[in-house]
């Protein structure tokens, strides 16, 4: 039924992956420059990271409300090489994380997945997502 739905697959991928989860390096958002390599991603535990090359999102450039997860990392020291991608969007993460914390900031809400990622939003749809969270939790 739900086949063609190209976008609820990639969601249950990157919940099924989930911690395995990687971002666009902060340092990229605001200085790209010719030297910067536009494609560097951090994961949680603050480690350098670019997508393999055989990958299919190696020239892919996550935005800032983006995600990548990821099935397998390669390497240990410099930066790391994040196998069988997925771009995603915060969603999917806020849904399948262990704790989900919420703090009014002004006039806008930050949900908080693990200690590891924030995400700004709605106060509305903040409650929302906490509700949806603690359903999925209990089920």
């Amino acid at each position: 039924r739900n086949e063609g739905n190209l976008k609820l697959v990639a969601t249950c991928v990157a919940m099924g992956l989930y911690p395995n989860v990687a971002w666009k390096a902060k340092e990229n958002y605001h200085h790209e420059s010719e030297n910067k390599d536009k494609r560097a991603l951090t994961t949680p535990d603050g480690h350098r990271a670019n997508t393999g090359w055989d990958s299919l999102n190696h020239q892919s450039v996550p935005g800032p409300q983006d995600f990548i997860t990821y099935f397998e990392r390669l390497g240990s020291r410099g930066t790391l090489v994040l196998q069988d991608t997925t771009i995603t969007g915060p969603l999917p993460l806020l849904l399948a994380c262990n704790t989900l914390k919420s703090t009014s900031a002004g006039g806008y809400t930050v949900l908080e997945a693990d200690q590891v990622l924030e995400v700004k939003c709605t106060t509305s749809a903040a409650g929302l997502l906490t509700k949806l969270h603690a359903a999925l939790q209990a089920a």
